[in-house]
């Protein structure tokens, strides 16, 4: 039983690699097996089905992301900033994880809905992200909007600019993001500046 983990955490890493590149659909058990080093059974022995793995799998990818966000809603510090270290975060970890982004674009061109539990990983992001964009709104500093449709068009520049090959879209995309949710005034104010 010791290397019970050991095989379930190899699987969950065979399913980031192999659903990632290929899909559900086209990711078959004896792959994801051959690949995590485990017998044929290992799948329904640790997780029940090939969907409870491709679950976790995604589960895995996003768990992590939550918990980071998380942290950055708890910091101190005017919204804006919050939401700048919010996409710095994700750029980051979707550099070291160059699969999450690949899974949940290969989700979202399917049937667009997350399984659960990623969908409650990917709710938790979104509203906490959704509670910093309120913050700002208000503060006066974050345009108004519906912070939940705010959030969602923040999160999703990271994970489609991921694994460009640009040394400057990262900062580029804060810059973006920044410029969109900058409350009008402030802008109208800069513009009478110059």
């Amino acid at each position: 039983m010791t290397d019970a983990l050991p095989t379930a955490a190899a699987l969950v890493d065979a399913g980031r690699d192999l659903f990632g590149r290929h899909g559900y659909d086209g990711t078959s058990v004896r792959s994801l097996t051959r690949l995590a080093g485990a017998n044929l059974g290992a799948v329904t022995y640790h997780f029940g089905s090939k969907e409870a793995l491709y679950r976790a799998v995604l589960a895995s990818g996003l768990e992590p992301l939550a918990a980071g966000v998380s942290e950055i809603a708890a910091q101190p510090g005017p919204a804006l900033d919050r939401v700048e270290w919010v996409v710095r975060l994700c750029f980051d970890y979707l550099a070291e994880n160059p699969d999450v982004p690949r899974l949940l674009i290969r989700q979202a061109a399917g049937d667009g809905t997350l399984p659960e539990p990623a969908r409650t990983a990917f709710a938790r992001i979104l509203s906490t992200l959704g509670a910093i964009i309120e913050d700002g709104q208000s503060t006066g500093s974050i345009r108004a909007g519906d912070a939940q449709l705010l959030a969602m068009s923040v999160l999703a520049e990271p994970i489609q600019l991921s694994g460009v090959d640009r040394p400057d879209v990262d900062e580029h995309t804060v810059e973006f993001v920044l410029a969109g949710l900058r409350a009008e005034r402030q802008e109208r104010g800069r513009g009478r500046r110059r």
